[in-house]
């Protein structure tokens, strides 16, 4: 097996994985008794996620990626395409939905983010550490984006509210390919600003699911749940 691969692979997997581990551990056993959701339902949808990224790296690859209709197209194909599994009967208003729709996610993140590093580093004779460092960003990138994108549909879907959080995850999309504009341009230094900014929202759209929005959901749905328990009684 190529090198290269074994490498790309490591870039493209390993935060996805990471990221799996740290947003889901504390929603499952042991940490609680009644998992929030179904570890193979999970699973599932993030191997899902991983073919699904081979079909959109393979459809973009022909496609320029600094013309602005192509941003805009590309950003709604991929959100449409993650709206459409979550708003299944199956997975709508179900708090479970939050969690698949970020594994779904991740997974898609993973695989593109595996084509991105293989493609880069198999163009290059010799990589520089700056290559290892700059694949690395944009690994990440494709990683915490795409898991945020997923899982801000998967909030919707579970809240009842598919389309208003579709439009917010295809604007998340959209800013980012934005950032990136200066890279894919050829603009050296301003292409390297623009690729740390892209990298840095992607984290926080991260960080923000993970922190906020999830646990909002969560917490909504115990307080409901206690409400209905309350009324059982009564």
């Amino acid at each position: 097996m190529d090198q290269w691969m074994i490498v790309a692979a490591i870039f493209g997997f390993a935060p996805a994985l990471l990221l799996m581990f740290t947003t889901f551990d504390k929603y499952t056993y042991p940490k609680v008794e009644r998992p929030f959701f179904d570890d193979r339902k999970l699973f599932l949808l993030f191997t899902i996620g991983l073919m699904i990224g081979v079909i959109v790296a393979v459809l973009e690859s022909p496609f320029p990626k600094n013309e602005i209709i192509i941003i805009i197209l590309f950003a709604l194909a991929q959100a449409g395409l993650m709206l459409v599994i979550m708003n299944l009967p199956r997975f709508q208003r179900r708090l479970d939905t939050t969690f698949y729709g970020t594994a779904l996610g991740l997974g898609i993140g993973a695989t593109m983010a595996f084509g991105q590093a293989f493609k880069l580093f198999g163009a290059s004779g010799e990589n520089t550490i700056l290559d290892f460092v700059l694949v690395a960003m944009i690994s990440v990138q494709l990683v915490a984006l795409n898991g945020a994108i997923g899982g801000t549909i998967g909030i919707g879907c579970a809240a009842g509210l598919p389309w208003k959080f579709f439009a917010q995850a295809v604007l998340l999309q959209m800013i980012c390919s934005l950032l990136m504009l200066p890279l894919y341009w050829g603009l050296e230094w301003f292409g390297i600003i623009g690729l740390v900014a892209a990298t840095a929202f992607s984290l926080f759209t991260y960080y923000r699911l993970r922190k906020t929005m999830i646990p909002d959901i969560v917490d909504e749905a115990i307080w409901r749940m206690g409400k209905a328990s309350k009324v059982k009684k009564v």
